[in-house]
Formats: structure tokens, C-alpha cells, sequence
């Protein structure tokens, strides 16, 4: 069964080809992979509280301008790469980096599984904007 499209601002990840993890922010409009909504995998919503809950194991270089980045820098803290929504694009541009990005087995399996399915064949260390659509039939 597939759930509804989250209309507040959510998260979810990717892997890349060499294991790291993104987190992507919908900022509750962006594009989400249509599969990632079924009802099999992690709630979209609480996609983010579970990556918080992972320790810090890196600093974060935040490369946007927002008036509060702190929500990107905790998960770079975590070692995920994070790409925030952009309206003017219609696509997610990095927004914050990892000095030490995590792999793959770093995650709890749930969220383990769930970014090697929706692997994207790139590096994000050398993406700065990745359209979705591209990849994934997405909502």
C-alpha cells in the first residue's frame, strides 16, 4: 500500500556508487521516489528523527545561505551529504558536507535497506544539484 505524500518538511536518503548516504529535505514539495512512499519502508516522516539519533562522526561544512543551517549541519555532523529543495530548479542542490561521510553500514538496517534500493549511479561528493526524476519516477 502507498502512503500519501508528506506535506511538511521531511526527509529522505539515497546511497551513492561508493556507499556514502544524502539526505534529501522536500521542504514538503520536492520530489520524492513513488516507491519510497510504500507502506513496506520507513515512514518518510520519521526518516529524519531516526538519522538524528546517529552519533556525530564528522564536522559539517554548510555551503548555503539560510538564515538557520543548523537542521543541515546536524546531519553532516552525522556523515550524510544533505541537498535541500529548490523551488527555482525543481531539483535538490547540496547544501552541507561531511568532512567524513558515513557508508552504508552505518545506518540501522531499516534505513540501511532502504537507501540501497534507492541508489543513484553518481558520487555526491561531485553533485552539487541532482534532479530525481532523472533517476526514480517520483511524486
Amino acid at each position: 500500500m502507498m502512503r500519501s505524500y508528506p506535506i511538511t518538511d521531511s526527509v529522505f536518503i539515497c546511497s551513492d556508487e561508493a556507499g556514502a548516504v544524502a539526505a534529501f529535505v522536500t521542504a514538503g514539495c520536492g520530489s520524492i521516489p513513488e516507491a519510497a512512499l510504500e507502506d513496506t519502508f520507513p515512514a518518510i516522516e520519521y526518516i529524519e528523527e531516526q538519522l538524528c539519533k546517529l552519533p556525530y562522526t564528522s564536522k559539517a561544512k554548510i555551503i548555503t545561505k539560510v538564515p538557520d543551517p543548523s537542521s543541515f549541519g546536524a546531519l553532516a555532523k552525522r556523515g550524510l551529504f544533505v541537498y535541500d529543495w529548490q523551488f527555482d530548479t525543481n531539483a535538490y542542490a547540496k547544501v552541507a558536507v561531511p568532512t567524513n561521510p558515513i557508508q552504508l553500514n552505518a545506518l540501522p538496517p531499516d534505513l540501511e535497506g532502504f537507501a540501497k534500493i534507492f541508489n543513484l549511479p553518481m558520487h555526491f561528493h561531485l553533485n552539487d544539484v541532482i534532479n530525481l526524476r532523472d533517476y526514480f519516477k517520483c511524486l
